[in-house]
């Protein structure tokens, strides 16, 4: 058993950042693949002219190509409105999904690895951030990793800041603890070194970032796609807690993926503090990923979690304070004008 094919589908997910999503593609685009890669962008019901400007990026290749909707299966169709595909070169598509409606990160990425799946017949999945821009051998040192260690599900690059390529913002994943629902980016700040050692990092490494993870059929296969029960955040961990047992984690920190972080939704970084969205979904799904794989240690969770609630509180970051406390008291759904930033208590 074990893939041979060097086929890569890459995954993006895009909601209102078409400008984000049109450089990603750019770099996509005057990047060296091992075999043939299948671009496959899935939006999520974007209110911007996201769709529009993203068809208009693939028409400039005037090479559409036929998708054959009911070989995707009910499951896929009845989500998706729509989908088409453009040839850039004989190695290369680019493929758009438009989903009739928003159902988060996870949502996204498994229909496009659905289509990819079923369309293309790939060998690896390459989730990837739209907000993200990649060097020219990115993908090719990611997949040589893999294909000599088979014994590794998903692998990750090193992401460096945007705005400062030289500043690691994560070796391949984070670090995180189960009891305290904390979480560390390996290396984050840390000046970039390529030759960093992939052993200490592996060792550390409890999931691999959602920005860059390329993820054998293997894995897909056995583990199945990712669980759709996040909406956003801590799909990553939970992919990586149901596949611990046979596979393992793995960094190329060769492999240099340059990520805005968290620009659509706004999650906290060293320029501004997390959007009130953000905030309530990385609090709702620690409680909710440490209730359903481990729940012997939801009251450490939940303290720590109203501890940080408490400390906001008391710096004046009321807002997101009372947020954090919403997602304590075992709220699911967030506040709707949350989606535009606004300070709207709970």
């Amino acid at each position: 058993m074990g893939n041979t094919s060097l086929d890569v589908a890459v995954i993006l997910v895009n909601w209102n950042g078409w400008r984000d999503t049109l450089e990603c593609l750019d770099s996509l685009a005057a990047m060296r693949s091992p075999g043939r890669m299948h671009i496959v962008i899935t939006d999520n019901l974007s209110s911007d002219d996201s769709v529009q400007r993203i068809s208009a990026w693939m028409d400039r290749f005037n090479q559409p190509a036929y998708i054959d909707m009911l070989a995707l299966g009910a499951s896929v169709r009845e989500r998706v409105a729509e989908a088409s595909t453009t040839l850039i070169d004989d190695r290369v598509t680019v493929t758009l999904i438009c989903n009739k409606d928003n159902g988060g990160f996870a949502v996204g990425n498994n229909l496009g690895m659905a289509l990819a799946d079923t369309v293309f017949g790939v060998g690896y999945f390459w989730v990837l951030n739209n907000d993200t821009v990649v060097k020219v051998d990115t993908l090719e040192l990611l997949v040589s990793k893999m294909e000599s260690d088979r014994s590794i599900g998903i692998c990750g690059s090193a992401l460096v800041f945007h705005h400062d390529s030289s500043v690691v913002q994560a070796y391949g994943g984070v670090r995180y603890s189960y009891w305290s629902g904390r979480g560390w980016h390996i290396g984050g700040g840390e000046p970039y070194r390529a030759e960093t050692g992939t052993t200490e990092v592996e060792s550390a490494m409890t999931y691999v970032s959602g920005a860059s993870m390329l993820v054998s059929l293997d894995f897909y296969q056995q583990i199945g796609p990712m669980s759709e029960d996040f909406f956003l955040y801590n799909e990553e961990l939970d992919w990586a807690w149901r596949g611990r047992k046979r596979f393992r984690l793995g960094c190329e920190p060769r492999s240099v993926v340059m990520h805005k972080e968290g620009a659509s939704i706004g999650t906290v970084s060293v320029a501004r503090n997390a959007s009130p969205l953000s905030e309530f979904y990385q609090a709702r799904n620690k409680l909710k990923f440490t209730v359903t794989r481990m729940p012997w240690f939801a009251p450490t969770v939940w303290l720590f979690l109203a501890a940080k609630a408490l400390r906001l509180y008391l710096l004046g970051h009321r807002r997101n304070a009372r947020v954090i406390a919403y997602a304590l008291l075992g709220k699911q759904t967030p506040v709707a004008s949350w989606a535009a930033g606004r300070a709207s208590a709970p």
